[in-house]
């Protein structure tokens, strides 16, 4: 029973995170849903839906590349919680001033532009929280960062319907007020349940007076400097930049295309999509369940090699439901690349300044995908659906190919902290 109780008090702190992590990005996966839904009821113009849509999606590159630093001055659990109270306060903003009739489109678009704009140092909070608690909750963290990722993908499966049935059930206003009330329960839970660490410092920084003190700007440099210089995570942000433009034009063009054309309703659109969804939230589990005896190299290489080999078969049309089992399997192998990836640039980011590495490389990584809907199109135009796929499919399997021989990626087998610093690489990467 002693025993029980210690690994309770050790893993509470880790499992409280995954539960405020669950219920804050269903929250969000309500926002995507509900507040579209909610400006096509109030203003009846599929134009102010799309405006409001675009400026949900816009804020999260630019806060993740500038938010990171913030993170890291008000420390990670302080940052997680007051991501999701100022959430809660502009989700409910929303149907509070409209039912006083001081709802404007404008004043509706500042609200969404703000609460999107919280969605990535949020993110990058949590993030930078799992290696304190998995360390001590005993875990492997690899481990740890597959049941943030199963989380991640369990939630996109469950929330989006599940925003539907309760719109339909409540209606759009009352949903919006049970959003902003997860995204209070999940700040209320990190509050009461997630040791925080005290705010450190940057390394690096000029002193003055006897305290540490740099410059907002500067300290955001030094996070972008150490991303630079670091050969692995350098590498790595590249194979994912490519691969993102690829998976991005796929998504937005290709498969819609595609499932038009062979199956001739959207339906068979969605279950492909659903199909990588529960993929991707099988992959998070066995790779969890694995995790720790997988060199991570080879699972690396291999996974990222399995994003686009069922593409081939792909364009060869083999129907409905073969190509949702394809979809399932792109969705598996891509579990395992995300896991590793988060684990990596954690171990070998200095802990006070997890927030701007791990912001700058999800803004890093999508900052180019914009241009895969249109290099997408272009390639339709020009090659037709089944060359496009089979282009895209070596794209995707050229990526690990080419980095097979890289002696930069020896780096990922790397199992902890320790080994990383004794490597000597992060003292190369950090020096000035």
């Amino acid at each position: 029973m002693e025993l029980r109780s210690k690994d309770t008090v050790r893993r509470g702190p880790l499992a409280a995170l995954l539960l405020a992590s669950i219920v804050s990005w269903i929250g969000n996966s309500f926002t995507a849903i509900a507040i579209p839904w909610f400006v096509l009821q109030t203003t009846g113009s599929a134009a102010l839906t799309g405006v409001a849509a675009a400026f949900g999606v816009l804020p999260a590159i630019v806060t993740g590349f500038f938010g990171g630093t913030l993170v890291d001055r008000l420390g990670y659990k302080r940052s997680s919680v007051l991501a999701d109270l100022m959430s809660a306060a502009t989700v409910g903003a929303i149907p509070l001033l409209h039912a006083f009739d001081l709802l404007g489109f404008p004043v509706l678009l500042t609200l969404v532009l703000l609460g999107a704009a919280l969605d990535a140092p949020g993110y990058t909070a949590r993030g930078a929280l799992v290696p304190d608690l998995a360390a001590m909750a005993r875990m492997n963290l690899d481990r740890a960062n597959s049941y943030m990722q199963t989380i991640a993908n369990l939630s996109t499966l469950i929330g989006p319907p599940l925003a539907g049935v309760m719109i339909a059930l409540l209606g759009t206003s009352q949903v919006l007020w049970l959003d902003a009330a997860s995204f209070v329960f999940s700040a209320v839970l990190v509050g009461c349940a997630v040791p925080g660490a005290p705010v450190r410092r940057i390394a690096g920084a000029t002193a003055s007076g006897g305290a540490m003190a740099s410059s907002y700007l500067s300290e955001m440099r030094e996070g972008l400097r150490f991303v630079l210089r670091d050969r692995l995570v350098r590498t790595m942000l590249t194979m994912f930049a490519a691969v993102n433009v690829m998976g991005a034009a796929l998504v937005a063009v290709v498969l819609p295309v595609y499932a038009r054309e062979s199956f001739g309703q959207a339906v068979g659109l969605g279950l492909m999509l659903s199909g990588f969804g529960g993929g991707s939230l099988v992959g998070a589990l066995l790779y969890g369940a694995l995790a720790g005896r997988l060199p991570r190299r080879p699972t690396f290489l291999l996974a990222f090699a399995g994003l686009g080999l069922p593409f081939f078969a792909l364009a060869a049309e083999p129907g409905l439901w073969v190509s949702v089992g394809l979809l399932a399997l792109v969705g598996m192998a891509n579990a395992p690349i995300a896991v590793i990836a988060v684990s990596v640039i954690q171990m070998r980011t200095p802990p006070d300044m997890r927030g701007r590495v791990m912001g700058m490389e999800t803004a890093l990584t999508s900052i180019a995908a914009p241009l895969g809907p249109l290099a997408g199109g272009l390639a339709i135009q020009w090659l037709g659906v089944s060359v496009t796929l089979l282009v895209f499919a070596a794209g995707m399997v050229a990526i690990p190919l080419l980095n097979v021989a890289n002696p930069t990626l020896r780096d990922l087998n790397l199992q902890s902290a320790t080994e990383v610093v004794s490597s000597g690489a992060v003292a190369e990467q950090v020096a000035p």
